[in-house]
């Protein structure tokens, strides 16, 4: 007979922890978008190993904490005329600065960028004519999902396709790109 999973709340470093012993061959460790922590242990493994392996990871633990706070403060606000406005103006003043070292950096340019609000998509390219628009959401989230949707739509400027090379532009120049794509998953664009 199979054992059943067990959850029962702890304080692991000084924050509270969903510990779950589960059929799982590994531990493994969950920051959902709410700030809630979720560490998934084997049935054979000791609570002190449990603990070890959490407080290995506390740093990543804060820091995806500290990422669901900024997106949720992001999402709090709800869509109107005005606001994608204000989004507009915000990202009006910060794009130019954007673009300009990115594109310098990468050695292409677009012929020309505009704001827009989107219901699928932060960014998109049109390769043939080099115009990049830009979601006007993208104010409301940490200023690293912004650089990466810029990097992102320039890279297309070099590579059409989303293969090796254009991830390997991607790395090179907005290393940060996988971080900002959990933020930007995590918040999809509003309707």
């Amino acid at each position: 007979m199979r054992n059943k999973q067990t959850s029962q709340k702890t304080t692991l470093c000084g924050i509270e922890v969903l510990l779950v012993r589960d059929h799982v061959k590994r531990m493994n460790l969950r920051v959902r978008p709410d700030g809630s922590v979720r560490l998934s242990i084997p049935y054979r493994c000791s609570r002190e190993l449990a603990e070890q392996f959490f407080a290995s990871r506390i740093d990543w633990v804060k820091a995806q904490q500290e990422l669901a706070r900024q997106t949720a403060q992001a999402q709090g606000t709800s869509l109107t005329p005005e606001s994608i406005q204000s989004d507009k103006e915000t990202l009006e003043d910060k794009l130019p600065e954007i673009f300009g070292r990115y594109e310098t950096a990468m050695g292409v340019r677009c012929s020309r960028w505009r704001l827009r609000h989107m219901v699928s998509r932060w960014g998109s390219c049109n390769v043939k004519t080099g115009v990049i628009t830009i979601n006007t959401e993208l104010a409301r989230l940490p200023s690293v999902c912004l650089e990466s949707v810029v990097v992102h739509e320039l890279c297309h400027l070099r590579v059409s396709a989303h293969n090796a090379e254009f991830y390997a532009l991607m790395d090179t120049y907005y290393p940060h790109w996988r971080r900002a794509r959990q933020i930007l998953n995590a918040n999809p664009p509003r309707r």
